[in-house]
């Protein structure tokens, strides 16, 4: 396990034998986690505040994009007419 960037990383290996300590770095001190497998960033350990909140970032998102495109006026179809249309 080493620190690089401000984050943590370790690998896959060590990361099944050290789960508990690195659950603890993560919820209790903040820490986040790059999870490396193969020697390449494969997934992150971070507090659930942080998955809340980049949860809900995207929801804003999501919600700013639907509004601009309702702005943006046309035909509107229903869900069934798409998925006709999309031969789906």
């Amino acid at each position: 396990m080493h620190q690089e960037g401000g984050m943590w990383q370790v690998s896959l290996s060590e990361l099944r034998g050290k789960f508990a300590e690195l659950g603890n770095m993560v919820s209790g001190d903040g820490h986040r986690i790059i999870v490396t497998r193969r020697g390449k960033p494969w997934l992150a350990l971070v507090h659930v505040e942080d998955a809340q909140y980049l949860e809900a970032r995207e929801d804003a998102i999501d919600l700013r994009e639907a509004k601009k495109a309702l702005a943006e006026g046309g035909e509107n179809i229903t869900l069934e007419e798409l998925k006709r249309e999309l031969r789906w």
